[in-house]
């Protein structure tokens, strides 16, 4: 197993994952700012969203622009109050869908917990920022954990809060990036055996989003029924347990899925593509997809990563149109397709050999006795 890294070189791994964050927001708020000139801008409200009677009574001088806005709206309103749900969700569109990912609003309440206002949607934002900053420092410790070089685990630091999910998530102020570096430290933390640690960071992963669930059971599928069991039971209990309180808490609402759509969804979004609609969104799906390729077909399940990949492969036809073509939606749903094939390029095709554990509970072995003569 390798070590921790020391913490010289830790500390230079997470200057350049904040260094690579600080590009990334500072691009998006520049851009955001000088649309609207108003930091409500980040949080993308939509004069048609269910959202816009509170952006209206906590921004009174703020013109909402038509349409039905994005999801950063949605967190917007369940940060407000999040210890008062029933009432949060009066302002979402889909309240069990958007509070099965509670972390963030959480996040962003508790750095701001006066309520509503350009406060928390900074508190909001800025929380988002983190998870792209995350994203940099994950990829780095589980590159490291792998065997990659020094350089390559640098430049993982430096470029994953640079790829065009991370814009995305701070032009929406949404979870995507949070949830995907949590997932990648989880999985970081596993292959240094740091188990509680790695546990932790794996349900709060699952709280952010639950479909990081899907990169666990990857990881976990090529690690043995004990990891299995760790790393995917206790985070998909939780994810469950929350998915439960919020369906019984909220049994009449009517939530039409928008996410999924057998193989019909892949084929309208490359009609989309290839109609000239969305051409940003299918040029990163389509180099996700090559990246997963390259790696799948050069190393195969051998890969440490090649359980995640192959999961993330998997899920992809089954997402609809919506998700995989819109501009933003694309780069979210294949950020972990993506960062996984960059990392897993940068490894040694088979996992650093692991120490055995010594066992606690096996007693100390003995030498043997002299022979007694006669």
């Amino acid at each position: 197993m390798l070590a921790p890294m020391d913490r010289v070189r830790l500390r230079h791994v997470v200057v350049l994952a904040l260094f690579g964050a600080a590009i990334t927001a500072g691009v998006m708020l520049r851009l955001n700012l000088a649309v609207d000139h108003d930091v409500v801008t980040l949080i993308t409200p939509g004069a048609q969203s269910p959202a816009a009677p509170v952006i209206r009574h906590d921004f009174p001088a703020y013109a909402l622009h038509e349409g039905v806005g994005h999801d950063g709206q949605a967190f917007y309103a369940i940060a407000r109050e999040p210890m008062h749900l029933r009432d949060a969700a009066q302002w979402t569109d889909r309240p069990r869908y958007r509070l099965q990912r509670i972390l963030l609003p959480v996040l962003a309440w508790s750095t701001h917990p006066q309520g509503g206002g350009r406060g928390l949607v900074v508190s909001l934002w800025a929380w988002a920022a983190v998870g792209v900053a995350l994203t940099g420092l994950g990829a780095a410790l589980l590159a490291h954990s792998l065997g990659a070089s020094r350089r390559a685990v640098e430049t993982l630091a430096l470029c994953a809060p640079l790829l065009p999910a991370a814009f995305a998530t701070l032009d929406l102020s949404v979870a995507d990036e949070l949830a995907l570096g949590l997932v990648l430290v989880a999985l970081a933390l596993d292959s240094l055996r740091h188990e509680r640690g790695a546990l932790a960071t794996a349900v709060l992963a699952v709280l952010a989003k639950e479909s990081m669930l899907l990169v666990l059971l990857g990881w976990a599928l090529t690690r043995g029924r004990r990891v299995m069991l760790r790393l995917v039971g206790v985070p998909a209990a939780v994810a469950a347990a929350w998915w439960l309180v919020l369906r019984v808490w909220f049994a009449s609402s009517r939530e039409p899925s928008e996410e999924f759509s057998v193989v019909g969804g892949l084929v309208h979004a490359v009609r989309i593509w290839v109609g000239g609609g969305s051409r940003m969104s299918g040029v990163i799906v389509a180099a996700s997809v090559a990246a997963a390729a390259f790696v799948l077909l050069r190393h195969g399940l051998r890969s440490p990563l090649g359980g995640p990949i192959a999961a993330q492969l998997v899920l992809l036809p089954f997402l609809s149109a919506v998700v995989l073509a819109g501009d933003w939606n694309g780069p979210r749903a294949t950020a972990p397709l993506l960062l996984l094939s960059i990392i897993a390029m940068t490894v040694p095709a088979r996992p650093t050999a692991v120490e055995p554990r010594p066992d606690a509970c096996a007693p100390e072995r003995l030498s043997p006795l002299p022979a007694v003569r006669a």
